[in-house]
Order: structure tokens, then sequence, then C-alpha cells
């Protein structure tokens, strides 16, 4: 499984003077500063250049309201430039947290009391998952190859200064535009090629992708290829508050939707794209109700996001909170998770029956009435083998073996079968 990738920290939080001591001992002994933030210093990569190499083509930037940043003039050691990069701002992080956890977002933390209070204003209490803390490596190109086709197409929008508004609550939003469509092996390519995200969409303001592809210039729903994914996004509670990150993650981690992707939007929110495979609009419309009632039986999420062609935050992407030349900062649209949850829509469908039948099984031996775990196998005591080749089910020895898939479409099939069921829990199974 995927991990997460990393923060990127906020260079405005710390002042020019310890950011330039952060960067020497990075790199003791190299860097020769110029003037305020910038300064010159052998490429990392220099051993990969093509052609000659000058004394300022590596440049060193900080605290210029961009996020420190090394460049380089050759191409060829662009692989190398972004890992002095990655590791230029993880010591930038952990020189502003001091010791502590680095702060995930820019709004003060909720309070013990707001926290319990958002934790239990919906149906079901949430137990508070930690989001996972291993880096994802390249995770815009892992998104991508993870997601979608290589000969598919995907909408892409960088946004600019001109798309930035005021929110209600005074933070600086951006409001994407039409966005333009790219082939996603031509993509990929272009990343690696160019050196990452940030250098291939270089406004770094907020970057966005449609939640599932899209047609040649494809603009609105009527332009989705593939009603593959519904986006789930994260609200606040009913009181206004932001759920804590941990519960966030914690709700989707128990709703056992099956979650293709989870990504941190930079600010206070966490966002899934939740896979429903449906075969065309109306089944995805219905997918995507099922989807959000869900949801909101642990958890107040932001109903005006269910299109299918709805703009949602690309990983590896920055956030911009705030204003140029007043403070504003920058966060990186995070890459949590990939492919959590259930494996596919209709095991979802098939951990639905078991929630809602749980009275109706019939426990054999030792088997556990609960149905807690992850379950294996069933046996249907009136069934035959042709009815059961029927559903896919296979055999252990003279044991049914059948997979969450196939349980589901046997209840929805014959419901008079249910209390002829038992199912047996296997860790790990």
């Amino acid at each position: 499984m995927q991990k997460r990738g990393s923060l990127l920290p906020d260079s405005h939080e710390l002042p020019l003077d310890k950011l330039k001591t952060v960067a020497e001992n990075v790199f003791p002994g190299v860097i020769e500063w110029a003037e305020d933030g910038t300064g010159f210093m052998p490429c990392p990569g220099i051993r990969l250049h093509t052609t000659s190499s000058q004394e300022k083509n590596c440049r060193i930037i900080l605290g210029d309201g961009r996020p420190p940043t090394i460049s380089c003039f050759h191409a060829s050691c662009k692989t190398e430039v972004e890992q002095a990069n990655k590791k230029l701002r993880s010591a930038i992080g952990k020189a502003q947290c001091k010791g502590k956890p680095l702060e995930i977002r820019p709004v003060p933390v909720i309070q013990k009391a707001d926290a319990q209070k958002a934790e239990t204003t919906s149906l079901r209490r949430i137990t508070p998952v930690p989001l996972p803390t291993e880096e994802i490596a390249h995770p815009s190109r892992v998104f991508l190859e993870s997601l979608f086709e290589p000969e598919e197409l995907v909408a892409i929008y960088d946004c600019r200064e001109s798309d930035r508004k005021k929110g209600p609550d005074g933070r600086t939003k951006y409001s994407p535009g039409a966005g333009t469509t790219r082939k996603v092996s031509e993509l990929i390519s272009a990343l690696d090629t160019d050196g990452g995200v940030l250098d291939l969409f270089p406004n770094g303001l907020t970057l966005f992708i449609r939640a599932n592809p899209m047609q040649p210039n494809g603009r609105t729903d009527r332009d989705v290829y593939a009603y593959r994914y519904v986006l789930v996004d994260i609200d606040k509670d009913e009181h206004g508050n932001e759920y804590p990150l941990e519960v966030q993650y914690g709700a989707l981690i128990a709703s056992k939707l099956p979650l293709a992707s989870v990504t941190y939007s930079g600010d206070i929110s966490l966002a899934a794209l939740v896979r429903v495979d449906a075969e065309n609009e109306v089944e995805y419309r219905s997918r995507r109700d099922q989807v959000y009632e869900r949801m909101r039986q642990f958890i107040k999420i932001d109903d005006a996001c269910g299109n299918p062609s709805r703009w949602t935050r690309f990983p590896g992407g920055l956030r911009h909170l705030g204003h140029h030349g007043e403070g504003g900062l920058y966060k990186e649209q995070r890459l949590v998770a990939l492919n959590q949850g259930t494996a596919c829509w209709d095991e979802f469908l098939a951990t639905q029956d078991l929630e809602r039948n749980t009275h109706l099984l019939a426990p054999v031996g030792d088997t556990s009435a609960e149905v807690q775990g992850q379950v294996s196998a069933a046996v249907f005591a009136r069934t035959d083998h042709e009815e059961h080749a029927q559903y896919g089910i296979t055999y252990n020895g003279s044991k049914p073996v059948v997979n969450l898939a196939v349980i589901s479409r046997v209840l929805r099939n014959h419901p008079e079968w249910r209390g002829k069921i038992f199912y047996d829990t296997v860790n790990g199974g």
C-alpha cells in the first residue's frame, strides 16, 4: 500500500536568517549568499550535467513568498534537484516545529472540548485514526498511475492570481476555470522530464484536477469519459467547528467505502475519491447518493461536490492561503493514502448487507456471531453446485469459499437464504 506525501514547510514562519542557517546545515560550506534570500551552490546533480557547468547555474531562494526552492539551469539533474528540495523543506519543517509535530494547517487547532463536540455530533461515534506518517514518493505521478489509464485524459487547472477570492470565513479561496485536458501518459512523462509538479505548473497557488477522466477539451458533466469516482469532501460540523484531521480520516475508514485516494487539501479538510465504477450518469448519481448517505452516518460532508466533473485538489500541488507579500502561507496538497476500505463497489454493498442482516445469521460451531473482521467464507445450506457456480463460488476441499462481492449478489437475489448463511472470520482472510 502506498503511503502519504510529506508536508511542505511554510517558509514565512521562520525569519530569513534562521532559514539561511537551516539551509547551511543541510548543505554545509557550499552556499554563497548573494542578496536577501538568494544564493548559489554547486548543483546536487552536477555529475549528471551533459554540458559544461557554470558557477551560478544552481540557485537557492528563500523567503520571497514562494516555497524554499533550489533550481538549476540544467535539465539533466532534475531528479537530484527535486530530492535536494525535499531535503531542504523537510529540514525547515523540523526547525519550525522545534521538536513538536508540524502543524498541518495555518488556523488554530481545535481545543479538546470542541474536538469532542465535533466527534460526537455525527450519528455514529468516530474513532480518530492517525494519518499515515510515511511519504509517497512522487505523489502526483503515483496518483495519476493509480487512478487513471495511460490513454485517458484528465483535466488540470493551475490557478492564477485572478482566480483568487475571499471566502465568507475570510480565507483566501481560488475558483478554477475550465482547465485543459492532457493525456495521462504524456502528463506523467512531462512530470518526470520537468522535474516535478511544481516545475510543470509554476503558478504555485492552487492546482486542481477533475474527479473523473474527461473527453478531449471536456469542461462539464456531459464531457465525462468514465463515471468512475465520487468526490467526498469533509465539511465543518453543524456548529461551524472544524473536525480534526484524525477524526475525518477515522470517518472515511469507518465508512468501509472503496477509497481510491485520500488527499489533504492543504487547509482544514480531507477529500476522498470513492470508486463506484458506474455504467452511466444515472447509475453514477444513484451510487453517489448511497456514498453520501453512508458518509453522513459518520461526519458532515459537502453535498455540493457530487457532480462527476467536479474539481478536486491535485496531490503534490501547492495551496496558497493568503495574499502575496502579506505573509501568505503555502501548504502542499498532500496525498495521504491510496486504496483504503473495501476493494470495489460490490464488496462495499456486501458489507452493507452484513450490517443490515447480522441478526439473521445462523452461527455454526465456533464462528463468531458478531461478524467482526474480514469475512472470508460462506456456506449456503440450500444450494447445489450449479447454483454455486452461477455466483462464482469456488471450493476449498468440500467447503464453498466466496468473497464479499459474491455474498452481496446472493443476498440481493435470494433474500430468503439469509438465515441459512454463516460466516467464518479469519485474520487476514
